[in-house]
C-alpha cells in the first residue's frame, strides 16, 4: 500500500509538471505580459507549496523513526497519518515565518531544525524579491492602463460619447497596451541578440506580412536577407 501511494504520488508531480510547462507554452503564445507575470507568481505559489510540503514530510518522518521524537513527545504517537502531517505542515510554516524552535529535541531533529533555518533563511529572500518585483511589474502594468482608462472616463463625462465609441476606445486602448508591451519585449530581446541574429529573426517575423505588398513580395524574392 505504501508503494502504491508512492507511485501515486510521482504520477501527480509528474501530472503537475506537464501542466505546468502547457500553461507557461499557453502564456508565451498569447504574448499578454499580464498573464506572463500572474504565471510566474503562480509557480513562485507552487514551489513554496512544495517546498512547504517537502519539509513537512521530513520532519514527520524524522519525528517517527527517532526514539523520543516530537510524535512521541507531543502526543501525536497515537493519532493518524493525517493529523501528523498536518502538525508537521504547522511546524515548517512556523519555520518559514522565523519562528525559533526551542524545544526539547533529540540530535537528529536538532540538525533537521539547523538545515530547515539555513534553507528557510535562503529561500524566503529569494521567495520575497522575486514576488516582490513580478508584483510590482503588475502593478505599473495596471496603473499605466488604468490611467488611459481614467483619460477616457473624464473625456466621456466631458463630452458624453456614444457606448459604442467608448467601447472602440477601450477596445483600442487595450490593443495599445498589448502593441506597447510586444515592442518591449522585442527591444529586449534584440538587444541580446547579435546583429546578424537580429536581422534573421526580424525576417522571419516581418516577411510575412510585408509580403502581402507587390513592392516587398519582390524584393523578398531578390533579396531573401531583405
Amino acid at each position: 500500500a505504501v508503494r502504491v501511494l508512492r507511485v501515486v504520488r510521482v504520477v501527480r508531480l509528474i501530472r503537475l509538471a506537464r501542466f505546468v510547462k502547457t500553461l507557461q507554452k499557453f502564456t508565451e503564445m498569447t504574448g499578454s505580459l499580464r498573464l506572463l507575470i500572474l504565471f510566474n507568481v503562480m509557480k513562485l505559489t507552487l514551489f513554496l507549496l512544495l517546498a512547504v510540503h517537502v519539509f513537512s514530510c521530513g520532519w514527520h518522518f524524522v519525528g517517527l523513526y527517532t526514539d523520543g521524537g516530537w510524535i512521541q513527545k507531543e502526543g501525536y504517537d497515537g493519532e493518524s497519518v493525517i493529523v501528523r502531517y498536518v502538525a508537521a505542515v504547522r511546524w515548517t510554516l512556523s519555520q518559514l515565518n522565523g519562528r525559533t524552535d526551542r524545544q526539547d529535541r533529540t540530535f537528529t531533529e536538532m540538525l533537521y531544525v539547523a538545515f530547515t533555518a539555513c534553507f528557510t533563511l535562503i529561500f524566503m529572500s529569494i521567495f520575497v524579491s522575486s514576488l516582490t518585483s513580478r508584483m510590482l511589474q503588475l502593478q505599473q502594468l495596471m496603473d499605466r492602463e488604468s490611467g488611459y482608462k481614467r483619460l477616457l472616463q473624464r473625456y466621456n463625462e466631458m463630452h458624453n460619447l456614444s457606448f459604442t465609441t467608448v467601447y472602440l476606445a477601450k477596445r483600442h486602448i487595450q490593443d495599445r497596451m498589448t502593441l506597447e508591451s510586444d515592442m518591449d519585449t522585442e527591444k529586449e530581446l534584440l538587444r541580446l541578440l547579435p546583429v546578424q541574429t537580429q536581422a534573421d529573426l526580424l525576417s522571419e517575423v516581418r516577411c510575412p506580412l510585408l509580403s502581402n505588398h507587390p513592392l516587398f513580395r519582390v524584393l523578398r524574392w531578390e533579396y531573401s536577407s531583405t
